[in-house]
């Protein structure tokens, strides 16, 4: 007569061969999750693009797109008047507020010292806000290892590019 039921060693088996997904599945969950963000992050400054580029054509006047000092967030801000591109952004007298983008809830995601504030026109042209001259932009957005830390290249897991062309087209690299 047959016995119904599993062996002690069957039951061995699928327990180890379980633990064997567990433990491939929990190696690969950080990198899938911070390279998410990554995307997520990317994604989100691109449609902020997308948005000032169409905003300065809507309002015939200049969008700008300001970084923060620490790398941590960014504002839009449309112009008030257009005579003039003011370098400040100083709201009370040539810029209005739009909205701030912080997407890693204060964590880095570009290099301060590499950014430079830009503004688009109309046609969707970018402008550096200093010079006042169309030109291509390339922006580092990056996923550091560790919260705490600078942005330095051994801090750093996922980095993407993002290009602003002269003509207003964007890439991601």
């Amino acid at each position: 007569m047959k016995k119904q039921g599993f062996t002690v060693i069957e039951l061995l088996v699928v327990i180890a061969i379980f633990g064997a997904v567990v433990a491939m599945v929990a190696s690969i969950g950080p990198s899938v999750g911070k390279r998410a963000k990554l995307n997520r992050t990317v994604n989100s400054f691109v449609a902020d693009i997308n948005l000032a580029k169409n905003l300065a054509s809507a309002e015939n006047k200049f969008v700008a797109i300001d970084f923060s000092d620490d790398g941590a967030s960014y504002r839009i801000l449309k112009q008030k008047d257009i005579m003039y591109l003011d370098p400040t952004f100083d709201t009370s007298y040539g810029w209005t507020y739009i909205k701030t983008v912080n997407p890693l809830e204060g964590e880095s995601f570009f290099n301060p010292d590499n950014v430079v504030d830009i503004a688009f026109n109309s046609t969707g042209q970018p402008h550096d806000v200093n010079t006042q001259q169309a030109q291509q932009f390339i922006f580092t957005i990056f996923v550091k290892k560790s919260r705490s830390g600078p942005p330095e290249a051994d801090n750093i897991d996922y980095i993407k590019k993002v290009t602003i062309y002269p003509y207003g087209g964007v890439k991601i690299e």
